[in-house]
C-alpha cells in the first residue's frame, strides 16, 4: 500500500529540510502553483531540467457511451478541452 503525501506533509518536509518557517514555504509553494498554472494556461511549457515539464495538452472532441444505461446506452459527445499534463525526466520515470 502506498501512503500519499498531501500539501501539509510536503510543507513540513521542505520546512524541516531547508530550516525555513512553514508559512514561508506555504507561500512559496502557492506562488509556484499559481505561476505554473498562469504560464501553462498561456500555452507555455514550464520546464525544470532536473525534474520534468508541465504543459497544456489540447484534447480533441470525442464520443463516448452512457454506461449507466448498459450496452445500448446513448452516445455522448464530449467537446474539446485543455488539460494540464506533466512529463517526468527519465530518472524519475525509472523509480
Amino acid at each position: 500500500m502506498c501512503d500519499n503525501v498531501n500539501m501539509a506533509d510536503l510543507i513540513r518536509q521542505v520546512s524541516r529540510k531547508s530550516q525555513v518557517p512553514q508559512t514561508v514555504v506555504k507561500k512559496v509553494l502557492d506562488n509556484f502553483r499559481d505561476a505554473t498554472v498562469e504560464n501553462v494556461e498561456a500555452g507555455r511549457r514550464v520546464v525544470f531540467r532536473s525534474f520534468g515539464a508541465f504543459y497544456r495538452r489540447d484534447r480533441k472532441e470525442s464520443v463516448g457511451r452512457d454506461i449507466r444505461n448498459g450496452a445500448s446506452g446513448k452516445l455522448l459527445k464530449y467537446g474539446p478541452k485543455k488539460q494540464l499534463a506533466f512529463i517526468a525526466i527519465r530518472d524519475l520515470k525509472n523509480l
